[in-house]
């Protein structure tokens, strides 16, 4: 079987199959999704004459902050967070986080794995720049910031939550969810302006599933 694409040998690419997993390979390099042309009247996509893009509430906002490099290894760093082995326990339905500060955050079971393919792109895509692409450093590290942003984001919003009494099985992370539904349709890159392309050939539908619900 041969080795799986790296980040920076990623394509996008489209795809008639059923929607599958996240794949478990980084999340950087996208070059080009097919263009959608005004007026593209495809089953579940916008018409750009009949509707305007107008970004989510729920999006995550892409930065690009000018820090030092040393200021983004320390936030990878001070981020950082355990994701344990899969639970023989089928019955219990929650799953403790525990970040480098030691704090721990309880989520949904059904979190796990997608939590845990995030942190893993977040990483070995950062390894990759660091190690085997360093001249690609400047126009990819945004890509490594904004995962561990979400992932953190996304264990905050957990915990806020569980402090109101709202965080049970079903809770979802709308935030989180978008970016997983991308991933399901081979959309990898959180740039604003890739979401924007994703909504002008898919429109909100992809977002009306629980991407939680799709076997992975």
């Amino acid at each position: 079987m041969g080795r799986a694409p790296t980040a920076l040998q990623s394509h996008a690419r489209r795809s008639t199959r059923r929607p599958k997993p996240p794949p478990r390979t980084p999340v950087l390099a996208q070059k080009s999704h097919s263009k959608t042309h005004p007026g593209s009247s495809k089953p579940g996509t916008a018409k750009s004459g009949l509707a305007k893009y107008v970004r989510h509430e729920s999006e995550l906002d892409y930065i690009r902050p000018d820090w030092s490099d040393e200021a983004f290894v320390n936030h990878f760093r001070n981020n950082a967070f355990d994701v344990p082995p899969r639970n023989s326990n089928t019955t219990d339905p929650w799953v403790n986080i525990r970040t480098v500060d030691g704090t721990t955050t309880e989520i949904p079971r059904a979190y796990r794995l997608p939590l845990l393919i995030m942190a893993y792109n977040q990483w070995i895509s950062f390894r990759e720049l660091i190690y085997d692409k360093p001249s690609e450093w400047e126009i990819h590290k945004f890509d490594v910031l904004h995962l561990s942003r979400l992932c953190k984001a996304f264990l905050c919003q957990a915990r806020e939550a569980a402090e109101r009494g709202d965080l049970d099985r079903d809770w979802r992370c709308p935030m989180f969810d978008r970016v997983l539904t991308r991933l399901y349709l081979d959309w990898f890159s959180c740039r604003d302006e890739w979401v924007e392309n994703f909504w002008k050939e898919c429109g909100e539908k992809p977002y009306a599933s629980d991407p939680l619900k799709k076997g992975m």
